[in-house]
């Protein structure tokens, strides 16, 4: 009876230990990650760009994001259906996208000119560091689940303000300070607009971040030296992470109660038999 109430309690607390953890598509990328939904910010001459960039596999389909469908700073909130990253029905319909603050979408000039990622990385939305954070939410996702969340900013060569960006980002997410709480996220190094490459820290983020009990992902960004906020792209993966859950389940906490009252029960049953000797 003792292992049982142990075994119980045991799976309870394996149960609380954790978020659900969203399930990517079947992965065939060379970077090991395959994107669940990817968005490219783009003005209404750009080329559309296919394909992986930080993550993803050279089929991946991205969603163009420009200032006729995007939320300009003093817009309404403007939602958008989006296509998964595998295409029209590849995983759940029901993505969405929802962008508020953002001041404009902007061609730019970097390291990627020339390149294969031109279109992707030689434009970005952009908010003023004047300005309230822009706020973009992503739905249709798996509730309560665990995302990572890249964030493509490559500065421009363009302008000073353009360049040497530090990105901020707020959101729900995963610390191993605080666990699950609202956390912000500052990028550990600057934007280079001469990279080439995708480097971490300097031309993408990348955080975790758990959606809500609709399946909503919301994060809010911002300058944090300063400088103008760019955001060039955004891909959403399954999360690996393993950081704790933000709260017990019900099936969790009853588990939790029927071992330990088995427990208590065991440990009465002992003691009475320990002041009750057999003679």
């Amino acid at each position: 009876m003792k292992k049982i109430s142990y075994l119980l309690a045991g799976l309870a607390m394996m149960t609380m230990s954790s978020p659900a953890y969203a399930v990517a598509p079947a992965n065939n990328s060379d970077t090991g990650v395959t994107s669940v939904v990817n968005i490219n910010f783009v003005t209404a001459d750009t080329n559309v760009f296919t394909g992986s960039a930080v993550i993803g596999t050279a089929l991946d389909y991205w969603n163009s994001i420009s200032p006729d469908n995007a939320s300009i700073a003093g817009d309404p909130v403007v939602t958008t259906l989006l296509t998964p990253s595998g295409g029209i029905g590849s995983i759940s319909p029901g993505l969405s996208f929802t962008a508020e603050g953002i001041n404009a979408v902007i061609r730019s000039n970097t390291g990627f000119y020339k390149t294969d990622y031109q279109p992707l990385m030689n434009n970005y939305a952009w908010t003023p560091s004047t300005t309230v954070d822009a706020t973009i939410s992503i739905g249709g996702l798996n509730q309560n689940a665990s995302y990572d969340v890249y964030v493509l900013t490559q500065g421009s060569k363009n302008g000073a303000d353009n360049n040497g960006t530090q990105l901020k980002l707020t959101g729900y997410g995963y610390s191993i300070a605080k666990g699950w709480a609202n956390q912000t996220f500052t990028q550990t190094g600057v934007s280079d607009a001469t990279a080439s490459t995708f480097i971490n820290g300097q031309n993408y983020m990348l955080e975790t971040f758990l959606t809500d009990n609709t399946g909503t992902l919301s994060f809010t960004y911002a300058s944090n030296n300063g400088k103008n906020a760019i955001i060039n792209g955004i891909q959403v993966a399954g999360s690996s992470n393993n950081g704790p859950g933000p709260t017990p389940e019900p099936a969790s906490m009853l588990l939790i109660g029927v071992g330990g009252a088995l427990i208590s029960a065991a440990r009465l049953r002992k003691k009475k038999s320990a002041d009750n000797p057999v003679a």
